[in-house]
């Protein structure tokens, strides 16, 4: 589900980027240039995002897979925390060692690829989505997630369109549907 979200949440951007940018472009010399306001953290610093971890759980789970390196379940849920507060980097870590002890976990390596996609590896993440599709061709966040690199990141608009259209024939019903067929 979390790779369901922010893949809508790239969609969302890319379409409104594509609606706006003509607008925008004819209106671009009558804007002035902001000057950037510097960042200072307050008491409403990170508020609307998800609240830090339990310390507690991620010491607890630390020290399962320090006693147990192939304790799956507590790979997963580290790299579930870690995609949460958006530290992509360390939730692919934590996904890749959860796929060397069960690489035929589909959910596992879709959320693999979308934190490696968020981390800038974009061939890697297309990598892990097409391995999805592999061992099931209408998995239906990978079809999605491929789409959306395609579209976003690659430019390929004709291989986005493939995808999606392998969606929405396996998954009428995929929350994003309309969206897609738009």
């Amino acid at each position: 589900m979390r790779s369901a979200a922010l893949a809508f949440l790239l969609v969302g951007i890319g379409i409104g980027f594509g609606v706006m940018y003509p607008v925008m472009k004819k209106k671009a010399p009558e804007i002035v240039k902001a000057e950037p306001v510097p960042f200072v953290p307050g008491p409403s610093a990170g508020a609307g995002g998800p609240p830090p971890p339990d310390p507690r759980r991620v010491a607890q789970l630390q020290e399962a897979v320090k006693a147990n390196p192939k304790d799956f379940d507590s790979l997963v849920e580290l790299g579930f925390m870690a995609f949460d507060q958006q530290n992509y980097s360390e939730a692919a870590g934590w996904y890749a060692k959860a796929l060397d002890v069960r690489p035929q976990d589909l959910e596992v390596r879709t959320d693999y690829g979308t934190a490696l996609y968020n981390v800038g590896r974009t061939d890697d993440a297309i990598t892990q989505f097409k391995k999805s599709l592999e061992a099931n061709p209408t998995q239906a966040q990978a079809l999605f997630n491929l789409a959306v690199v395609f579209m976003e990141s690659k430019n390929d608009k004709k291989s986005a369109l493939e995808y999606f259209q392998k969606l929405i024939a396996a998954h009428p019903d995929f929350p994003q549907a309309a969206m897609v067929k738009q």
